[in-house]
């Protein structure tokens, strides 16, 4: 777990290229995201968890937050680019000790800006996140 909060952490704290992504509250529960693109991802922790990487793959992380800490909840969700085209994305669970993440690949064109809404599976009901995002081509 440690390899892999830190590996997010470090992507969310990496400057100007990306940026930390708000977390969202719904009662007793805290939403966290992360969008970027999956070459930030560390070529070990992507062999590990499965996850491949490349230029034009982005990667969206969520996980939830209840009072006694991560929870494992039903995520679900789509993303559109800004001519309207619609793709779904397909969430992977990941369990690392005691985190869960919920974690889905998706591709994007250099410079895309794109619309995503979550799904959310909570106790008192389904909440929808709605986040944006433009995405850039990784050059090496």
């Amino acid at each position: 777990m440690k390899c892999l909060y830190f590996t997010v952490l470090l992507i969310m704290l990496n400057g100007p290229v990306l940026q930390a992504e708000p977390s969202t509250k719904y009662n007793d529960f805290e939403v966290h995201h992360t969008i970027f693109n999956s070459m930030f991802l560390n070529p070990a922790i992507a062999s590990k968890y499965g996850l491949r990487r490349g230029e034009n793959l982005g990667v969206i992380n969520i996980s939830v937050l209840g009072k006694e800490g991560h929870v494992s909840r039903p995520i679900s969700g789509s993303y559109k680019n800004l001519l309207g085209q619609q793709f779904g994305l397909s969430f992977r669970k990941l369990v690392d000790e005691n985190a869960v993440y919920f974690i889905a690949l998706f591709d994007f064109d250099d410079a895309d800006v794109l619309n995503f809404t979550i799904n959310v599976s909570l106790p008192q009901g389904n909440e929808q996140i709605y986040l944006r995002k433009q995405m850039y081509r990784h050059r090496s």
